[in-house]
């Protein structure tokens, strides 16, 4: 029987027997009254999201599991995307603030 301790940390351990930890990168939300989110298993109302997408929901840690071949591509493709936005708007933030942007030398 798998159970989940509750960490201070983005990654809860998975208790799998007394001595042996899995790290399971998770994160855990409250589903509000209008913005109710399915599992994309099993389709039940979802409470936990892909810490990396943060597109894909699901009911529990075993579902994200079972799904995540399936998930992997899309999420590597929506981390590759974000990523590349955030950089590029970092790097604008930069080249404005030291005023890199003018045609002066």
């Amino acid at each position: 029987r798998r159970r989940i301790r509750i960490s201070t940390s983005r990654c809860a351990p998975l208790l799998i027997s007394q001595t042996s930890f899995i790290r399971v990168k998770m994160s855990s939300t409250t589903a509000t009254a209008n913005a109710s989110h399915k599992c994309l298993l099993c389709g039940q109302e979802a409470t936990k999201k892909c810490s990396r997408c943060k597109m894909a929901w699901y009911c529990s840690v075993d579902h994200q599991k079972q799904h995540w071949k399936y998930h992997k591509k899309a999420c590597n493709d929506a981390f590759q995307a974000d990523q590349y936005t955030l950089h590029k708007r970092e790097f604008d933030r930069i080249i404005k603030k030291y005023g890199l942007d003018s045609e002066q030398k």
